[in-house]
């Protein structure tokens, strides 16, 4: 069975021409299918926005245009929980490693922050969103994360009131498995990792005043992005409801 690639659409680079008729205008877009891909007409191709996906057989790669004819419409089905990650800035190829594997595994919202011994932030969110975007297509999760930057305390207290349950994975913490049956059935969970030289000690007291639980995911020290992929990857096999 040939590849079947998934790409993501921006709102301003496609159009409608009939109802089973979709054109790419996207210039950037256009390039990576016809010079990065090396698409061809009748090769097959998965385009996705914020809420549909839609298979297609392109028809005609024009210079300015591709053009193709949908073959089937599925929307994009919402899987809790919703993920809300914050995220110590750590190293830049770290950092990009972390985005990379919350998005493919479907993370809501990524929240970029620095705390007293993480590195300072002096990426671009651009760049992060298109380290994002190569994740869902390649992992075909075809829902990009909201990334954003905030300080450390008013990272604490994004979601506030929307989190069900709230995770700080912390060595000192209780076993992950023990609260597992507590978050089955909640539709959002704020999560939080150490940079990896740790929070300070009034920081894990800021963590526990917002309504954080401490949880360990092993009896080992990770480093805090290999932290974020374990952690994520538990909750994602053990649970997951799809709505």
């Amino acid at each position: 069975m040939p590849h079947e690639f998934a790409l993501s659409l921006a709102s301003t680079g496609r159009l409608f021409e009939e109802p089973r008729s979709l054109a790419v205008t996207d210039g950037e877009l256009i390039h990576r299918m016809t010079s990065v891909l090396r698409l061809e007409p009748q090769d097959v191709v998965i385009f996705f926005d914020d809420t549909t996906q839609y298979t297609c057989i392109i028809t005609a790669l024009l210079k300015k245009r591709v053009v193709c004819t949908i073959i089937e419409i599925r929307p994009i089905p919402d899987i809790t929980p919703h993920l809300h990650w914050i995220v110590p800035v750590s190293s830049k190829s770290s950092l990009e490693d972390s985005i990379y594997v919350l998005a493919a595994l479907r993370t809501s919202t990524i929240c970029v922050t620095t705390t007293e011994k993480s590195a300072r932030f002096h990426g671009s969110l651009d760049r992060l969103y298109a380290v994002a975007r190569a994740a869902t297509e390649q992992a075909k999760s075809f829902v990009m994360p909201h990334i954003f930057f905030a300080p450390f305390e008013e990272a604490l207290s994004k979601n506030k009131g929307d989190a069900g349950y709230k995770l700080f994975f912390d060595p000192s913490g209780t076993l992950v498995s023990s609260v597992l049956p507590d978050i089955t059935h909640v539709s959002s969970i704020q999560l939080l990792v150490g940079p990896s030289g740790d929070l300070t000690f009034r920081e894990k007291e800021s963590v526990k005043e917002a309504g954080f639980v401490s949880v360990a995911l092993t009896e080992t020290i990770l480093r805090s992005e290999d932290a974020i992929q374990v952690a994520t990857g538990i909750i994602r096999a053990c649970v997951r409801s799809r709505l």
